[in-house]
């Protein structure tokens, strides 16, 4: 898939490049351009943090695409030192739409991906990140990993 790019690690410097190749290999998606699913927000109608509080959904804006399942991919890949895929697994028309329960995060390091919060990755705070009290407006996007690893979080 790193078509021009050489490796993932190449669609970094090409602001929502990823997106757009990555959505050619699913053509029985629907796609939503760049945040038209989700609009770009500091405190989303949409979305709520780990701790209840209104999300930030800057990190969902540069590319969206429901599956035919009702899945949401959704991209982050402007101008930014990484790449981060999201995933509401059941669509953002149902709940619980909260980061760490049902959206989970995850970046592409040295061509691998990874769950956020696992070593090596932009968010591994779980304090500040994945936790019932921070009212960081991206708490719950380190999560991902605590789920993967079946830890109580």
């Amino acid at each position: 898939m790193a078509k021009d790019k050489g490796t993932l690690q190449g669609y970094i410097e090409v602001d929502r490049s990823f997106y757009l190749d990555f959505k050619e290999y699913y053509e029985e998606m629907i796609g939503c351009g760049i945040n038209d699913c989700v609009p770009y927000s500091t405190a989303s109608t949409i979305y709520k943090t780990y701790s209840g509080l209104p999300a930030a959904s800057y990190y969902f804006d540069d590319g969206q695409i429901i599956a035919k399942n009702g899945m949401l991919v959704m991209f982050e890949n402007h101008t930014s030192s990484y790449i981060l895929i999201s995933v509401d697994v059941n669509g953002h028309k149902k709940g619980p739409n909260v980061l760490g329960k049902d959206v989970f995060t995850f970046q592409i390091v040295d061509d691998v991906l990874k769950p956020m919060g696992a070593p090596g990755t932009a968010r591994t705070d779980h304090s500040v990140y994945c936790s019932k009290t921070s009212d960081n407006p991206t708490n719950g996007i380190s999560c991902t990993q605590k789920m993967i690893m079946g830890e109580d979080y």
